[in-house]
């Protein structure tokens, strides 16, 4: 039934234009209700009728009266004209209208009769209360029971309450959804009833659902809604379930706790302190974290000392929920919290890592700095004798500076990155954090920190990590400064971040390097891995220069030069000419034949074609062959330009496989 209505809805679109401009315009602009009630009476169910019947329903609903109800009234049994008939009773006032809606409910059946209900429900129709009830002892229809209880719930007078009541007294329905209307119909009566002033039977009727045989979800959203009723009596309550209630109900608990008004934080919260030490650790955290989640006045001057109290003598997770709350509150005292990470540092407790970054990074920069620095009093001895609790913490402040990218902490950082024998994680952390807060002018004390570092993958991570942050050709400058006053190894370790960098300053500083004997090999060993693609043109006319220079490393040098060509993204034309120019400079063989890597990386008829041009040098003429044909099966379809390149492998080539695979192209169609 219903895929055909919504077939026949779909028609209604295209019964739209059969429907003349005129004739629509003349029942929409309408105020002559008799002519309206003219309109939907008239025979036929063709879908031109029923569009014009449902746009004088629409109009109907703007200025019809009781002398429209029985016309609209005669098509709610119809399916397809039930909806917008009803779209102008609901809002047509007056008793007629309420009347004529519950007359219908014992001729109608199906979506027709769930839609008549739900109008009553929209109208709050007092009246139609004990009808439904009759209709709801006769149905066996799921949905229309479901309607039923919707309807009473949006009514929410005393009968219609009290007959929700005595169906949630019943044994319950087989049909979850059945439950949760039921439970849905009570919540929203005890909403209506609260915007009354009728609290305390709203969190009546609340409690009642909380506390029935319902779906899970129904029964969080009853105790969630009946404690907020309950306002400043609600603290018991709230000390009950916090205290011994299922982690269901202290979830809902806690929830409730971050929303209840102002007005009555002062008893709730008070008496929430009170019981705040009695609980398990793990729900003395949750519960600070929850009350520090308000917002208003009262709750924070009543939670700062409780919370201060913590900081000093609580457990590590309570102490790291205070410290959270803290922040939140905007009003804790930094002296405060600093002695509280050196207590914590000091002693042998668990500490949640993870939990321990979040709470000082969540407080306000003017809190948080400081205790964020506290690694700048640890000494070597302590730095290298770490207990599994000053690790946790050091770490967390660690993370934290980098977070906050607090530029005072690199002094630090620097110390525990040369301190030797420090934890390798600890190490790490501070080396990260480094690259993420230095500036242009502490850039050295991230190279300084990394001298000692053997693993070059993460040299050029933390490297790179700075001066992706940094302007690049300040940057370059600032470390190009550095250069001249750093031993060999410090030098080989500048010319890696240089090629971190990138750019025209950092690529200057590695070719004039190049040139030094004593930095030669790192320096033409950097050209070979340069990796900004902007810095082509530079970088091929340094390396093409110092491959025809008499320089031991012209091997590498040509080797870098053509690598440009291979791997970066350069127009076709500039990568064969520079395959020629690496040809023609290149004088080991295996260098030569590096340049139709090139060509297999570009699959166009102009690289077969410069492959074959090589097919007159003997040593490369098969190689060359073999690119041509490799390209060739890669290019979709063929032409003419193409087939005579083929034909021209099999007129110079010797391989049989070749003039094989070179056979299959000129075949393809």
């Amino acid at each position: 039934m219903k895929k055909y209505i919504h077939l026949f809805l779909a028609a209604l679109v295209c019964a739209a234009s059969a429907v003349s401009a005129q004739d629509q315009q003349s029942i929409w602009n309408s105020k002559d209700e008799s002519f309206l009630i003219q309109v939907i009476e008239q025979p036929g169910n063709a879908p031109e009728d029923i569009f014009k019947k449902n746009l004088a329903c629409k109009r109907l609903a703007i200025v019809g009266s009781d002398a429209a109800v029985p016309a609209l009234a005669a098509m709610l049994s119809d399916d397809l004209l039930n909806l917008n008939a009803r779209t102008a009773l609901e809002v047509i006032p007056g008793g007629t209208v309420d009347r004529a809606l519950i007359d219908s409910l014992s001729t109608l059946n199906g979506i027709s009769l769930i839609g008549v209900i739900d109008t009553l429900a929209m109208r709050k129709v007092d009246d139609a209360t004990a009808p439904l009830a009759d209709l709801l002892a006769k149905t066996e229809d799921n949905d229309v029971k479901k309607a039923i209880f919707n309807a009473w719930g949006y009514i929410a007078s005393d009968e219609s309450i009290d007959l929700l009541l005595g169906e949630l007294s019943k044994e319950r329905d087989s049909d979850y959804k059945v439950n949760a209307a039921l439970a849905d119909g009570l919540i929203r009566a005890a909403s209506k009833l609260d915007s009354e002033g009728k609290t305390a039977k709203a969190a009546e009727l609340c409690g009642a659902v909380s506390e029935a045989e319902l779906p899970q979800f129904n029964k969080n959203g009853a105790l969630y809604n009946q404690l907020l009723y309950l306002r400043a009596d609600a603290a018991d309550k709230l000390v009950a379930i916090l205290t011994n209630g299922d982690d269901n109900d202290f979830e809902v608990a806690l929830k409730t706790v971050r929303e209840f008004s102002a007005e009555d934080s002062e008893p709730i919260v008070n008496k929430l302190l009170d019981i705040c030490q009695n609980l398990p650790s793990e729900r003395q955290a949750l519960l600070i974290a929850a009350l520090g989640d308000r917002t208003d006045n009262v709750s924070q001057n009543l939670l700062l000392p409780f919370l201060e109290e913590q900081i000093q003598n609580g457990k590590s997770d309570v102490l790291v929920a205070a410290i959270k709350a803290s922040g939140r509150c905007g009003k804790a005292d930094p002296n405060r919290i600093y002695e509280a990470l050196e207590t914590l540092y000091r002693a042998e407790k668990d500490v949640p890592y993870d939990s321990l970054v979040e709470a000082i990074a969540a407080l306000p920069p003017t809190v948080g700095n400081k205790p964020a620095l506290l690694i700048a009093d640890k000494t070597s001895d302590e730095l290298t004798s770490l207990s599994d609790t000053q690790k946790a913490v050091l770490l967390a402040q660690i993370k934290v500076l980098e977070l906050r990218r607090i530029a005072e902490g690199a002094p630090a950082l620097l110390e525990i990155a040369n301190t030797k024998g420090v934890d390798s994680q600890v190490r790490d952390s501070a080396v990260a954090a480094l690259s993420e807060i230095v500036t242009l002018d502490e850039l050295n004390f991230l190279v300084s920190a990394l001298e000692q570092e053997e693993d070059e993958s993460k040299v050029d991570w933390y490297l790179r990590a700075a001066c992706t942050r940094l302007p690049r050709e300040d940057c370059a400058a600032a470390v190009v400064k550095m250069y001249d006053e750093v031993d060999k190894a410090g030098k080989e370790k500048l010319l890696s971040l240089l090629k971190q960098i990138g750019g025209r300053t950092a690529l200057s500083a590695v070719v004039k390097a190049a040139s030094d004997p004593e930095m030669a090999d790192k320096a033409t060993e950097i050209l070979g891995q340069w990796n900004t693609p902007e810095d082509a043109a530079p970088l091929a006319t340094a390396c093409l220069n110092l491959a025809k220079s008499s320089s031991k490393y012209k091997t590498r040098a040509i080797r870098a030069y053509i690598r440009i060509p291979r791997q970066f993204d350069l127009p076709e034309d500039l990568r064969i000419k520079m395959s020629k120019i690496a040809f023609d400079t290149a004088t080991r063989p295996e260098d030569k034949g590096l340049i139709f890597e090139i060509f297999k990386r570009m699959i166009t008829i102009n690289s077969v074609n410069a492959a074959l041009s090589y097919t007159d040098q003997p040593e490369y003429c098969e190689k060359a062959c073999e690119t041509a044909v490799f390209i060739a099966e890669k290019i979709n379809g063929t032409s003419p330009e193409l087939q005579e390149a083929m034909k021209r492998v099999l007129e110079t080539t010797k391989s049989q496989d070749l003039k094989d695979r070179a056979s299959k192209v000129l075949e393809r169609q």
